[in-house]
């Protein structure tokens, strides 16, 4: 059982390792070595009422395909996307290359304010689209992570500007059934970005934070979340985001770490003289948490912000 994550497992026999991922009653194995692989198969099969269901091309809700001459691995959602636009009537719909239209200023005020419009807007299925489309995000779709972090806000009281960019982010689906998040067999090296924009929230005044992390030439961990406190400052607001996306870090490189990944590919010459900056970036991380700490709790006087 990992550490982080305890749904999955690792075993190292001899120089070769073997990955269990469970959910609920699926399983994927994934191992560096076929013989290694087919015993653990054999002995799960001993012990438990197991069907082999050969290789992995779908889980889930989500594709897989593989090339296994350039090494790519890529993860997918195209079936899926389809039949929600099927659901929604929106298989012939137009195409936009953009999740929400641009310039769009959503806010409560754009919310139904008469009897009428309130039940107008009951009858649509806002919540439904608002979850698939979440499914996606959550799953293969990073590009999606601020559009549905912003349409999330008004899940118990939308309007019709907020239906109207429900559509276009289906519309957006549509123009983008082919993309998918590709892995290569390389650039092991944990990279992450982060951002963050200044009150554009007109509700509330509050900023948002987003990050994203590449791993192997793909994504693997994303979030577009709206602050908890008002900031003062783009700097602050920057700040805060910085410390969310830190904290991701020190988080992912365990989780790496208890998965044995650092101890294959600390073989690889080129590998390590490319990890040497992750001590000092450690420092810089904890030295900013640090900081950002000291920023928060310090009242001066004034109750302290938690």
């Amino acid at each position: 059982m990992t550490e982080g994550d305890h749904c999955i497992y690792t075993k190292i026999i001899g120089g070769n390792f073997v990955l269990l991922c469970l959910y609920v009653d699926d399983i994927l194995i994934a191992s560096n070595d076929k013989v290694t692989l087919t015993e653990v198969k054999a002995w799960l099969f001993s012990k438990f009422d197991t069907k082999d269901m050969g290789e992995a091309s779908y889980v889930l809700g989500v594709e897989i395909h593989r090339d296994r001459y350039r090494r790519l691995l890529g993860l997918c959602q195209k079936s899926y996307l389809r039949s929600v636009l099927k659901r929604f009537s929106m298989e012939n719909c137009k195409l936009v290359d953009v999740p929400l239209i641009t310039g769009t200023k959503l806010s409560n005020e754009l919310c139904p304010n008469t009897t009428e419009k309130k039940q107008r807007m009951k009858s649509i299925h806002y919540s439904l689209a608002l979850g698939c489309l979440m499914c996606a995000m959550l799953f293969t779709r990073p590009d999606l992570s601020h559009a549905i972090g912003i349409l999330s806000r008004y899940q118990k009281n939308h309007g019709e500007e907020h239906w109207k960019q429900i559509k276009n982010v289906l519309r957006y689906f549509k123009e983008t059934l082919d993309y998918s998040l590709c892995f290569n067999g390389h650039n092991l090296q944990l990279q992450g970005y982060t951002d963050a924009d200044w009150q554009e929230d007109l509700d509330h005044q509050k900023s948002t934070s987003g990050y994203i992390f590449i791993l192997a030439g793909g994504a693997i961990s994303w979030c577009s979340r709206k602050q908890s406190s008002v900031t003062l400052s783009s700097m602050e607001a920057e700040y805060i985001a910085a410390s969310e996306a830190a904290k991701e870090d020190v988080w992912l490189r365990k989780f790496l770490a208890s998965l044995k990944v650092v101890y294959y590919v600390s073989k690889d010459p080129e590998f390590r003289s490319k990890s040497k900056h992750i001590e000092g970036m450690y420092r810089y991380i904890r030295d900013v948490i640090n900081r950002l700490k000291a920023i928060h709790n310090e009242s001066y006087g004034f109750p302290k912000r938690r």
